[in-house]
């Protein structure tokens, strides 16, 4: 079975055999499968034990073979592809519409409770917090390849609604949490939610762009994206509309975020000009849609294994966010579009909440 991209091999599902993509094209026969599992899950170890190189471990006594064999997840929903997950009402994948649903639910908790604890907080500090979680921050935050294992045995076969009863304390730290699962689901697909035989598609989509030509908006455009999305499987298409949707909630919170800023930012005569430009530089990023999108374009479409080496390419990098950029100002901004019903009604609900907190 595909293992996906970041795995770049095969593994048998029955006995845990594991062989790398390139070598098992020139590798003629095979042992036969014995029918059992060749490599026990091994318990949890403790952090220190994943020090590298292990402190008391003589490296010259290592095994020199390779493992032929790994433990075997039994996953419900990471590495299964999208025509074969459970959905919800909208043919989302249900463990991706569960993660983004607690992920707004609880940045939307935190921007309406961030206020006053930071009232409270400032009279014990000299350093204010930022008033409320920077979202796309919480996205760009990286973690090391234990951490992302942990949380995929962790929610392998379950979905992550213990995050949404027993938050964690910061309520950061839960954001987090859940901005890694929708990645790692991402990325552990088999194939991307833009298929690889569509790559070339979406970066000719980068056409449309405004910075890419001066002329206006014509009806070729928009034909042309209508084609593309009509490209799509059902599933891929509804999986797609939901992220592009969840951005817009992001951006939504970004902007509460800016204006906070902005309301707390300190008069120009108590900060010098060179500091004071580099705030407004830093909070004019803060809603930009490229800054999320450049998170999700490395999860939502990928070349196939043969070109994998396109990624490699700036132009190719610049197309790709380009083209989501098109994407997401289409789910968004086209009214009756294939967007359908779902976006009015999410759009107009997390614009409505932000008013709320802003007023409140």
């Amino acid at each position: 079975l595909p293992s996906g991209l970041t795995s770049q091999g095969y593994q048998c599902g029955v006995c845990g055999s594991v062989f790398h993509r390139i070598c098992r094209i020139f590798v003629e026969e095979h042992p036969p499968c014995p029918g059992r599992m060749l490599v026990e899950r091994p318990p949890p170890l403790p952090p220190e034990a994943f020090i590298f190189p292990p402190q008391d471990t003589d490296l010259y006594q290592r095994e020199t073979k390779l493992p032929t064999a790994a433990p075997i997840i039994k996953h419900t929903y990471f590495t299964v592809p999208l025509e074969k997950q459970i959905t919800d009402a909208d043919d989302v994948p249900i463990f991706l519409s569960t993660a983004t649903r607690i992920f707004e639910k609880l940045a939307t908790f935190n921007a309406k409770g961030t206020p006053k604890r930071q009232a409270r907080q400032q009279s014990s500090t000299s350093t204010p917090p930022l008033p409320m979680a920077d979202c796309v921050g919480v996205y760009r935050t990286s973690a090391n390849g234990q951490e992302l294992y942990e949380l995929e045995c962790a929610y392998a076969d379950q979905l992550p609604t213990d995050i949404e009863t027993k938050p964690i304390h910061p309520l950061e730290k839960s954001l987090v949490t859940l901005a890694q699962l929708i990645k790692r689901f991402l990325r552990q697909l088999p194939q991307p939610v833009i298929p690889v035989e569509l790559f070339q598609r979406t970066l000719d989509l980068a056409s449309l762009h405004p910075l890419m030509h001066d002329s206006k908006t014509s009806p070729n455009d928009a034909s042309k994206m209508e084609e593309f999305l009509s490209a799509l499987p059902p599933r891929n298409l509804a999986t797609l509309r939901h992220l592009m949707l969840h951005v817009s909630f992001l951006l939504c919170h970004q902007r509460l975020l800016k204006v906070r800023l902005s309301t707390n930012m300190p008069s120009k005569s108590q900060k010098g000009r060179q500091s004071d430009s580099v705030s407004t530089a830093v909070m004019d990023q803060l809603d930009d849609p490229r800054q999320i999108l450049t998170v999700f374009a490395h999860v939502l479409l990928w070349p196939s294994w043969k070109n994998v080496t396109l990624l490699a390419s700036q132009d190719v990098e610049s197309k790709r966010l380009f083209a989501l950029d098109c994407l997401f100002e289409h789910f968004n901004k086209t009214p009756g579009s294939t967007s359908g019903h779902g976006r009015s009604a999410r759009s107009v609900q997390s614009k409505s909440s932000s008013i709320m907190i802003l007023n409140s």
